[in-house]
């Protein structure tokens, strides 16, 4: 590429400067709706599970239960390079490979585990809470994906904070994530901007 010839007592490095400079800014104009209304998502969830966050509350039922013993088991073992299918200290002994809701396959879990992070009741709560925020992300951007503007994203991503199925199945974890992921899985789904566009080309293009 040709570079533009300084003017007089201008030098190429100061184009490339000036270059550089322009690049940041469209980069910083471009991710910032994005991280103010990441930033806004969290202190909303911040504030609805603040008893969770702060006070080391947690979920009923369920959650004090397999959700929150299996996950330390499998971190336990992954985190010591082995692989174990089996339990032995819950339900006198269980398969985690034909229990679905163990969470065996669950990269979180291996994660934690190979960073040697001890996943406490007080770890899973928390990480529960971390994906009511994921999942509003993905409300936001499948807004996004839909064709609304920022403002209007975020005001489709605030309600999902409070979604039924968060708090009438708080205690089922895996149906939790399944929430949490949905959105994400929608907006994989959606075609681009200039998707529909493509795709008509395409199908075209076939004929």
């Amino acid at each position: 590429m040709t570079e533009p010839i300084p003017g007089k007592g201008e030098t190429v490095h100061s184009y490339r400067e000036e270059g550089g400079s322009s690049l940041r800014r469209r980069v910083a104009r471009r991710c910032a709706p994005l991280v103010i209304s990441a930033v806004l998502l969290a202190a909303l969830t911040s504030t609805v599970f603040f008893p969770e966050i702060f006070f080391h509350w947690s979920f009923p039922w369920d959650f004090l239960g397999k959700y929150s013993a299996s996950p330390a088991w499998v971190a336990s073992t992954v985190g010591r390079g082995q692989w174990s299918e089996w339990i032995p200290f819950e339900a006198g002994g269980t398969s985690l490979a034909i229990d679905l809701q163990a969470g065996l396959y669950y990269p979180l879990w291996w994660l934690l585990g190979a960073l040697h992070i001890t996943p406490t009741l007080h770890v899973l709560t928390l990480i529960q809470i971390a994906h009511v925020w994921f999942g509003s992300l993905g409300v936001l951007m499948l807004a996004r994906a839909r064709h609304l503007s920022w403002r209007w994203s975020l005001v489709a991503a605030v309600p999902f904070i409070f979604f039924g199925g968060f708090f009438g199945n708080a205690e089922h974890a895996d149906y939790f994530r399944g929430f949490a992921y949905l959105p994400w899985l929608l907006y994989l789904l959606t075609l681009p901007r200039n998707g529909a566009a493509v795709w008509a080309r395409t199908r075209s293009e076939e004929r």
